[in-house]
This record gives C-alpha cells, sequence and structure tokens, in this order.
C-alpha cells in the first residue's frame, strides 16, 4: 500500500469519565472526519483542545517518560476498527518506536503500513481548561529500520502529522 491509499481507524480518547473513540480517514497525511459529527459531543465538528495539544519537545517529553495514556489503532483486514494500549518510546524527533508481539495490531501496520497513536493526559490539578492536553500522531510504518535484529518485535514509525485531540 502506499501513501494515497486510505486506512479508515478508530480514534480513541480517553477522559475522566471513560473512553471514547470517533471513527476517522487518513489519506495523503490528513485526517477527514466521518460523515457523521460525534452524536454525543459534537467532538467531530470542533477542536476542543487545541490549545492544549502537545508538540514538539513537549509531546517527546511525555512520550518519553510515560506520563500518558497511549492508545493505537489500526484497521483489521474486514476494516474494522483495532485499538491497543501500549507504552511507545521516540526513536528519534520524528520517529516513534514501540515492541509488539505477532498480536493483531502488529499485523495490521505490516499489511496497512499505517497507524493513528492517540497520546493523552489529564492533569487534574490544572485549571480546567489546561486539565486535557495530548495528540493525535499519524503514524507511517519504516520499512527499512521496523524490525530490531535483535528482538525480530520492535517497530519503528515515522510521524508523518501530529493534530489536536478534537
Amino acid at each position: 500500500m502506499n501513501l494515497n491509499t486510505l486506512l479508515k481507524s478508530t480514534i480513541c480518547f480517553l477522559s475522566f469519565s471513560g473512553i471514547f473513540c470517533a471513527n476517522a480517514v487518513v489519506a495523503d497525511n490528513a485526517v477527514v472526519a466521518g460523515n457523521a459529527p460525534d452524536v454525543f459531543t459534537g467532538a467531530s465538528t470542533k477542536s476542543h483542545f487545541k490549545e492544549n495539544s502537545l508538540t514538539g519537545k513537549s509531546l517527546q517529553q511525555v512520550i518519553n517518560s510515560h506520563d500518558a495514556a497511549f492508545v493505537l489503532s489500526t484497521v483489521n483486514p474486514d476494516n474494522s476498527p483495532n485499538a491497543a494500549v501500549f507504552i511507545p518510546a521516540m526513536a528519534s524527533d520524528s520517529e516513534i518506536k514501540f515492541g509488539l508481539a505477532e498480536n493483531q495490531s502488529r499485523k495490521n501496520i505490516e499489511r496497512t503500513k499505517r497507524a493513528v497513536l492517540t497520546v493523552y493526559r489529564y492533569l487534574p490539578k490544572e485549571s480546567r481548561e489546561n486539565r486535557h492536553q495530548g495528540a493525535r500522531l499519524i503514524l507511517e510504518l519504516d520499512e527499512k529500520q521496523s524490525v530490531d535484529k535483535t528482538t525480530h518485535k520492535m517497530l519503528i514509525m515515522k510521524i508523518r502529522q501530529i493534530l489536536p485531540l478534537g
């Protein structure tokens, strides 16, 4: 599959009251929301957390310190969504690395070469408008570096785009 391939994905958002998921499509390094807005909150039509988006060094620090919830979203062969909680690390300023066993998420990444990583951090002591921080990362498999020769389980994915939570 190449960059023009569409990837249907479920982008999950962890909040104080639970986990919420919304369908999205990734195409040519851009995210296009599903046909209908989120019927509960309208989150698909407005970016509520743009001001609190993690980017650059602050995003790298949160990822490497594991000071957040991380959800990896992929697409199963039948086009149903797949979401997995895991702990990534930064491989470089523009790459994420993580170890996955031979599970469905890994098979999906190897097949589609794409995934969406949601990073979410809740800071209860912050003011109401600053409590929710995070980002959605559109990832592409770096096939040249994708396997750690020692463990054969390490995947390295390029960060193609960083988006606000929603």
